[in-house]
């Protein structure tokens, strides 16, 4: 998967970046999850930092156009963090139900 960043404005209103790329791809359509992570990377920031907010899949390419936000404080929590606060993986709780 390869990222181009077609625009990148910034919008001091809504304290936020707000980003258009077009992702070309093999295969199906990535997921947001695996397109956050690439943007992520491309843009140098935390991935609690950024949302994805539209996927156009563009007909009969293999590549789609994202309009993603990036904004200056995280908008959600690490999924590692949300697994420990409650009460860990799943594995883990399965293992705790059979257990008792």
């Amino acid at each position: 998967m390869e990222i181009t960043i077609v625009k990148d404005v910034q919008n001091p209103l809504l304290e936020r970046r707000e980003i258009e790329a077009i992702v070309s791809f093999q295969g199906a359509t990535p997921s947001r999850k695996e397109i956050l992570a690439e943007l992520s990377k491309k843009l140098k920031v935390d991935d609690t930092h950024i949302e994805v907010d539209k996927i156009y899949q563009r007909f009969g390419k293999q590549e789609a156009k994202v309009i993603a936000f990036v904004f200056p404080k995280p908008i959600r929590e690490k999924e590692e963090t949300k697994q420990e606060q409650e009460g860990g993986t799943e594995e883990a709780k399965a293992l705790e139900q059979t257990q008792q």
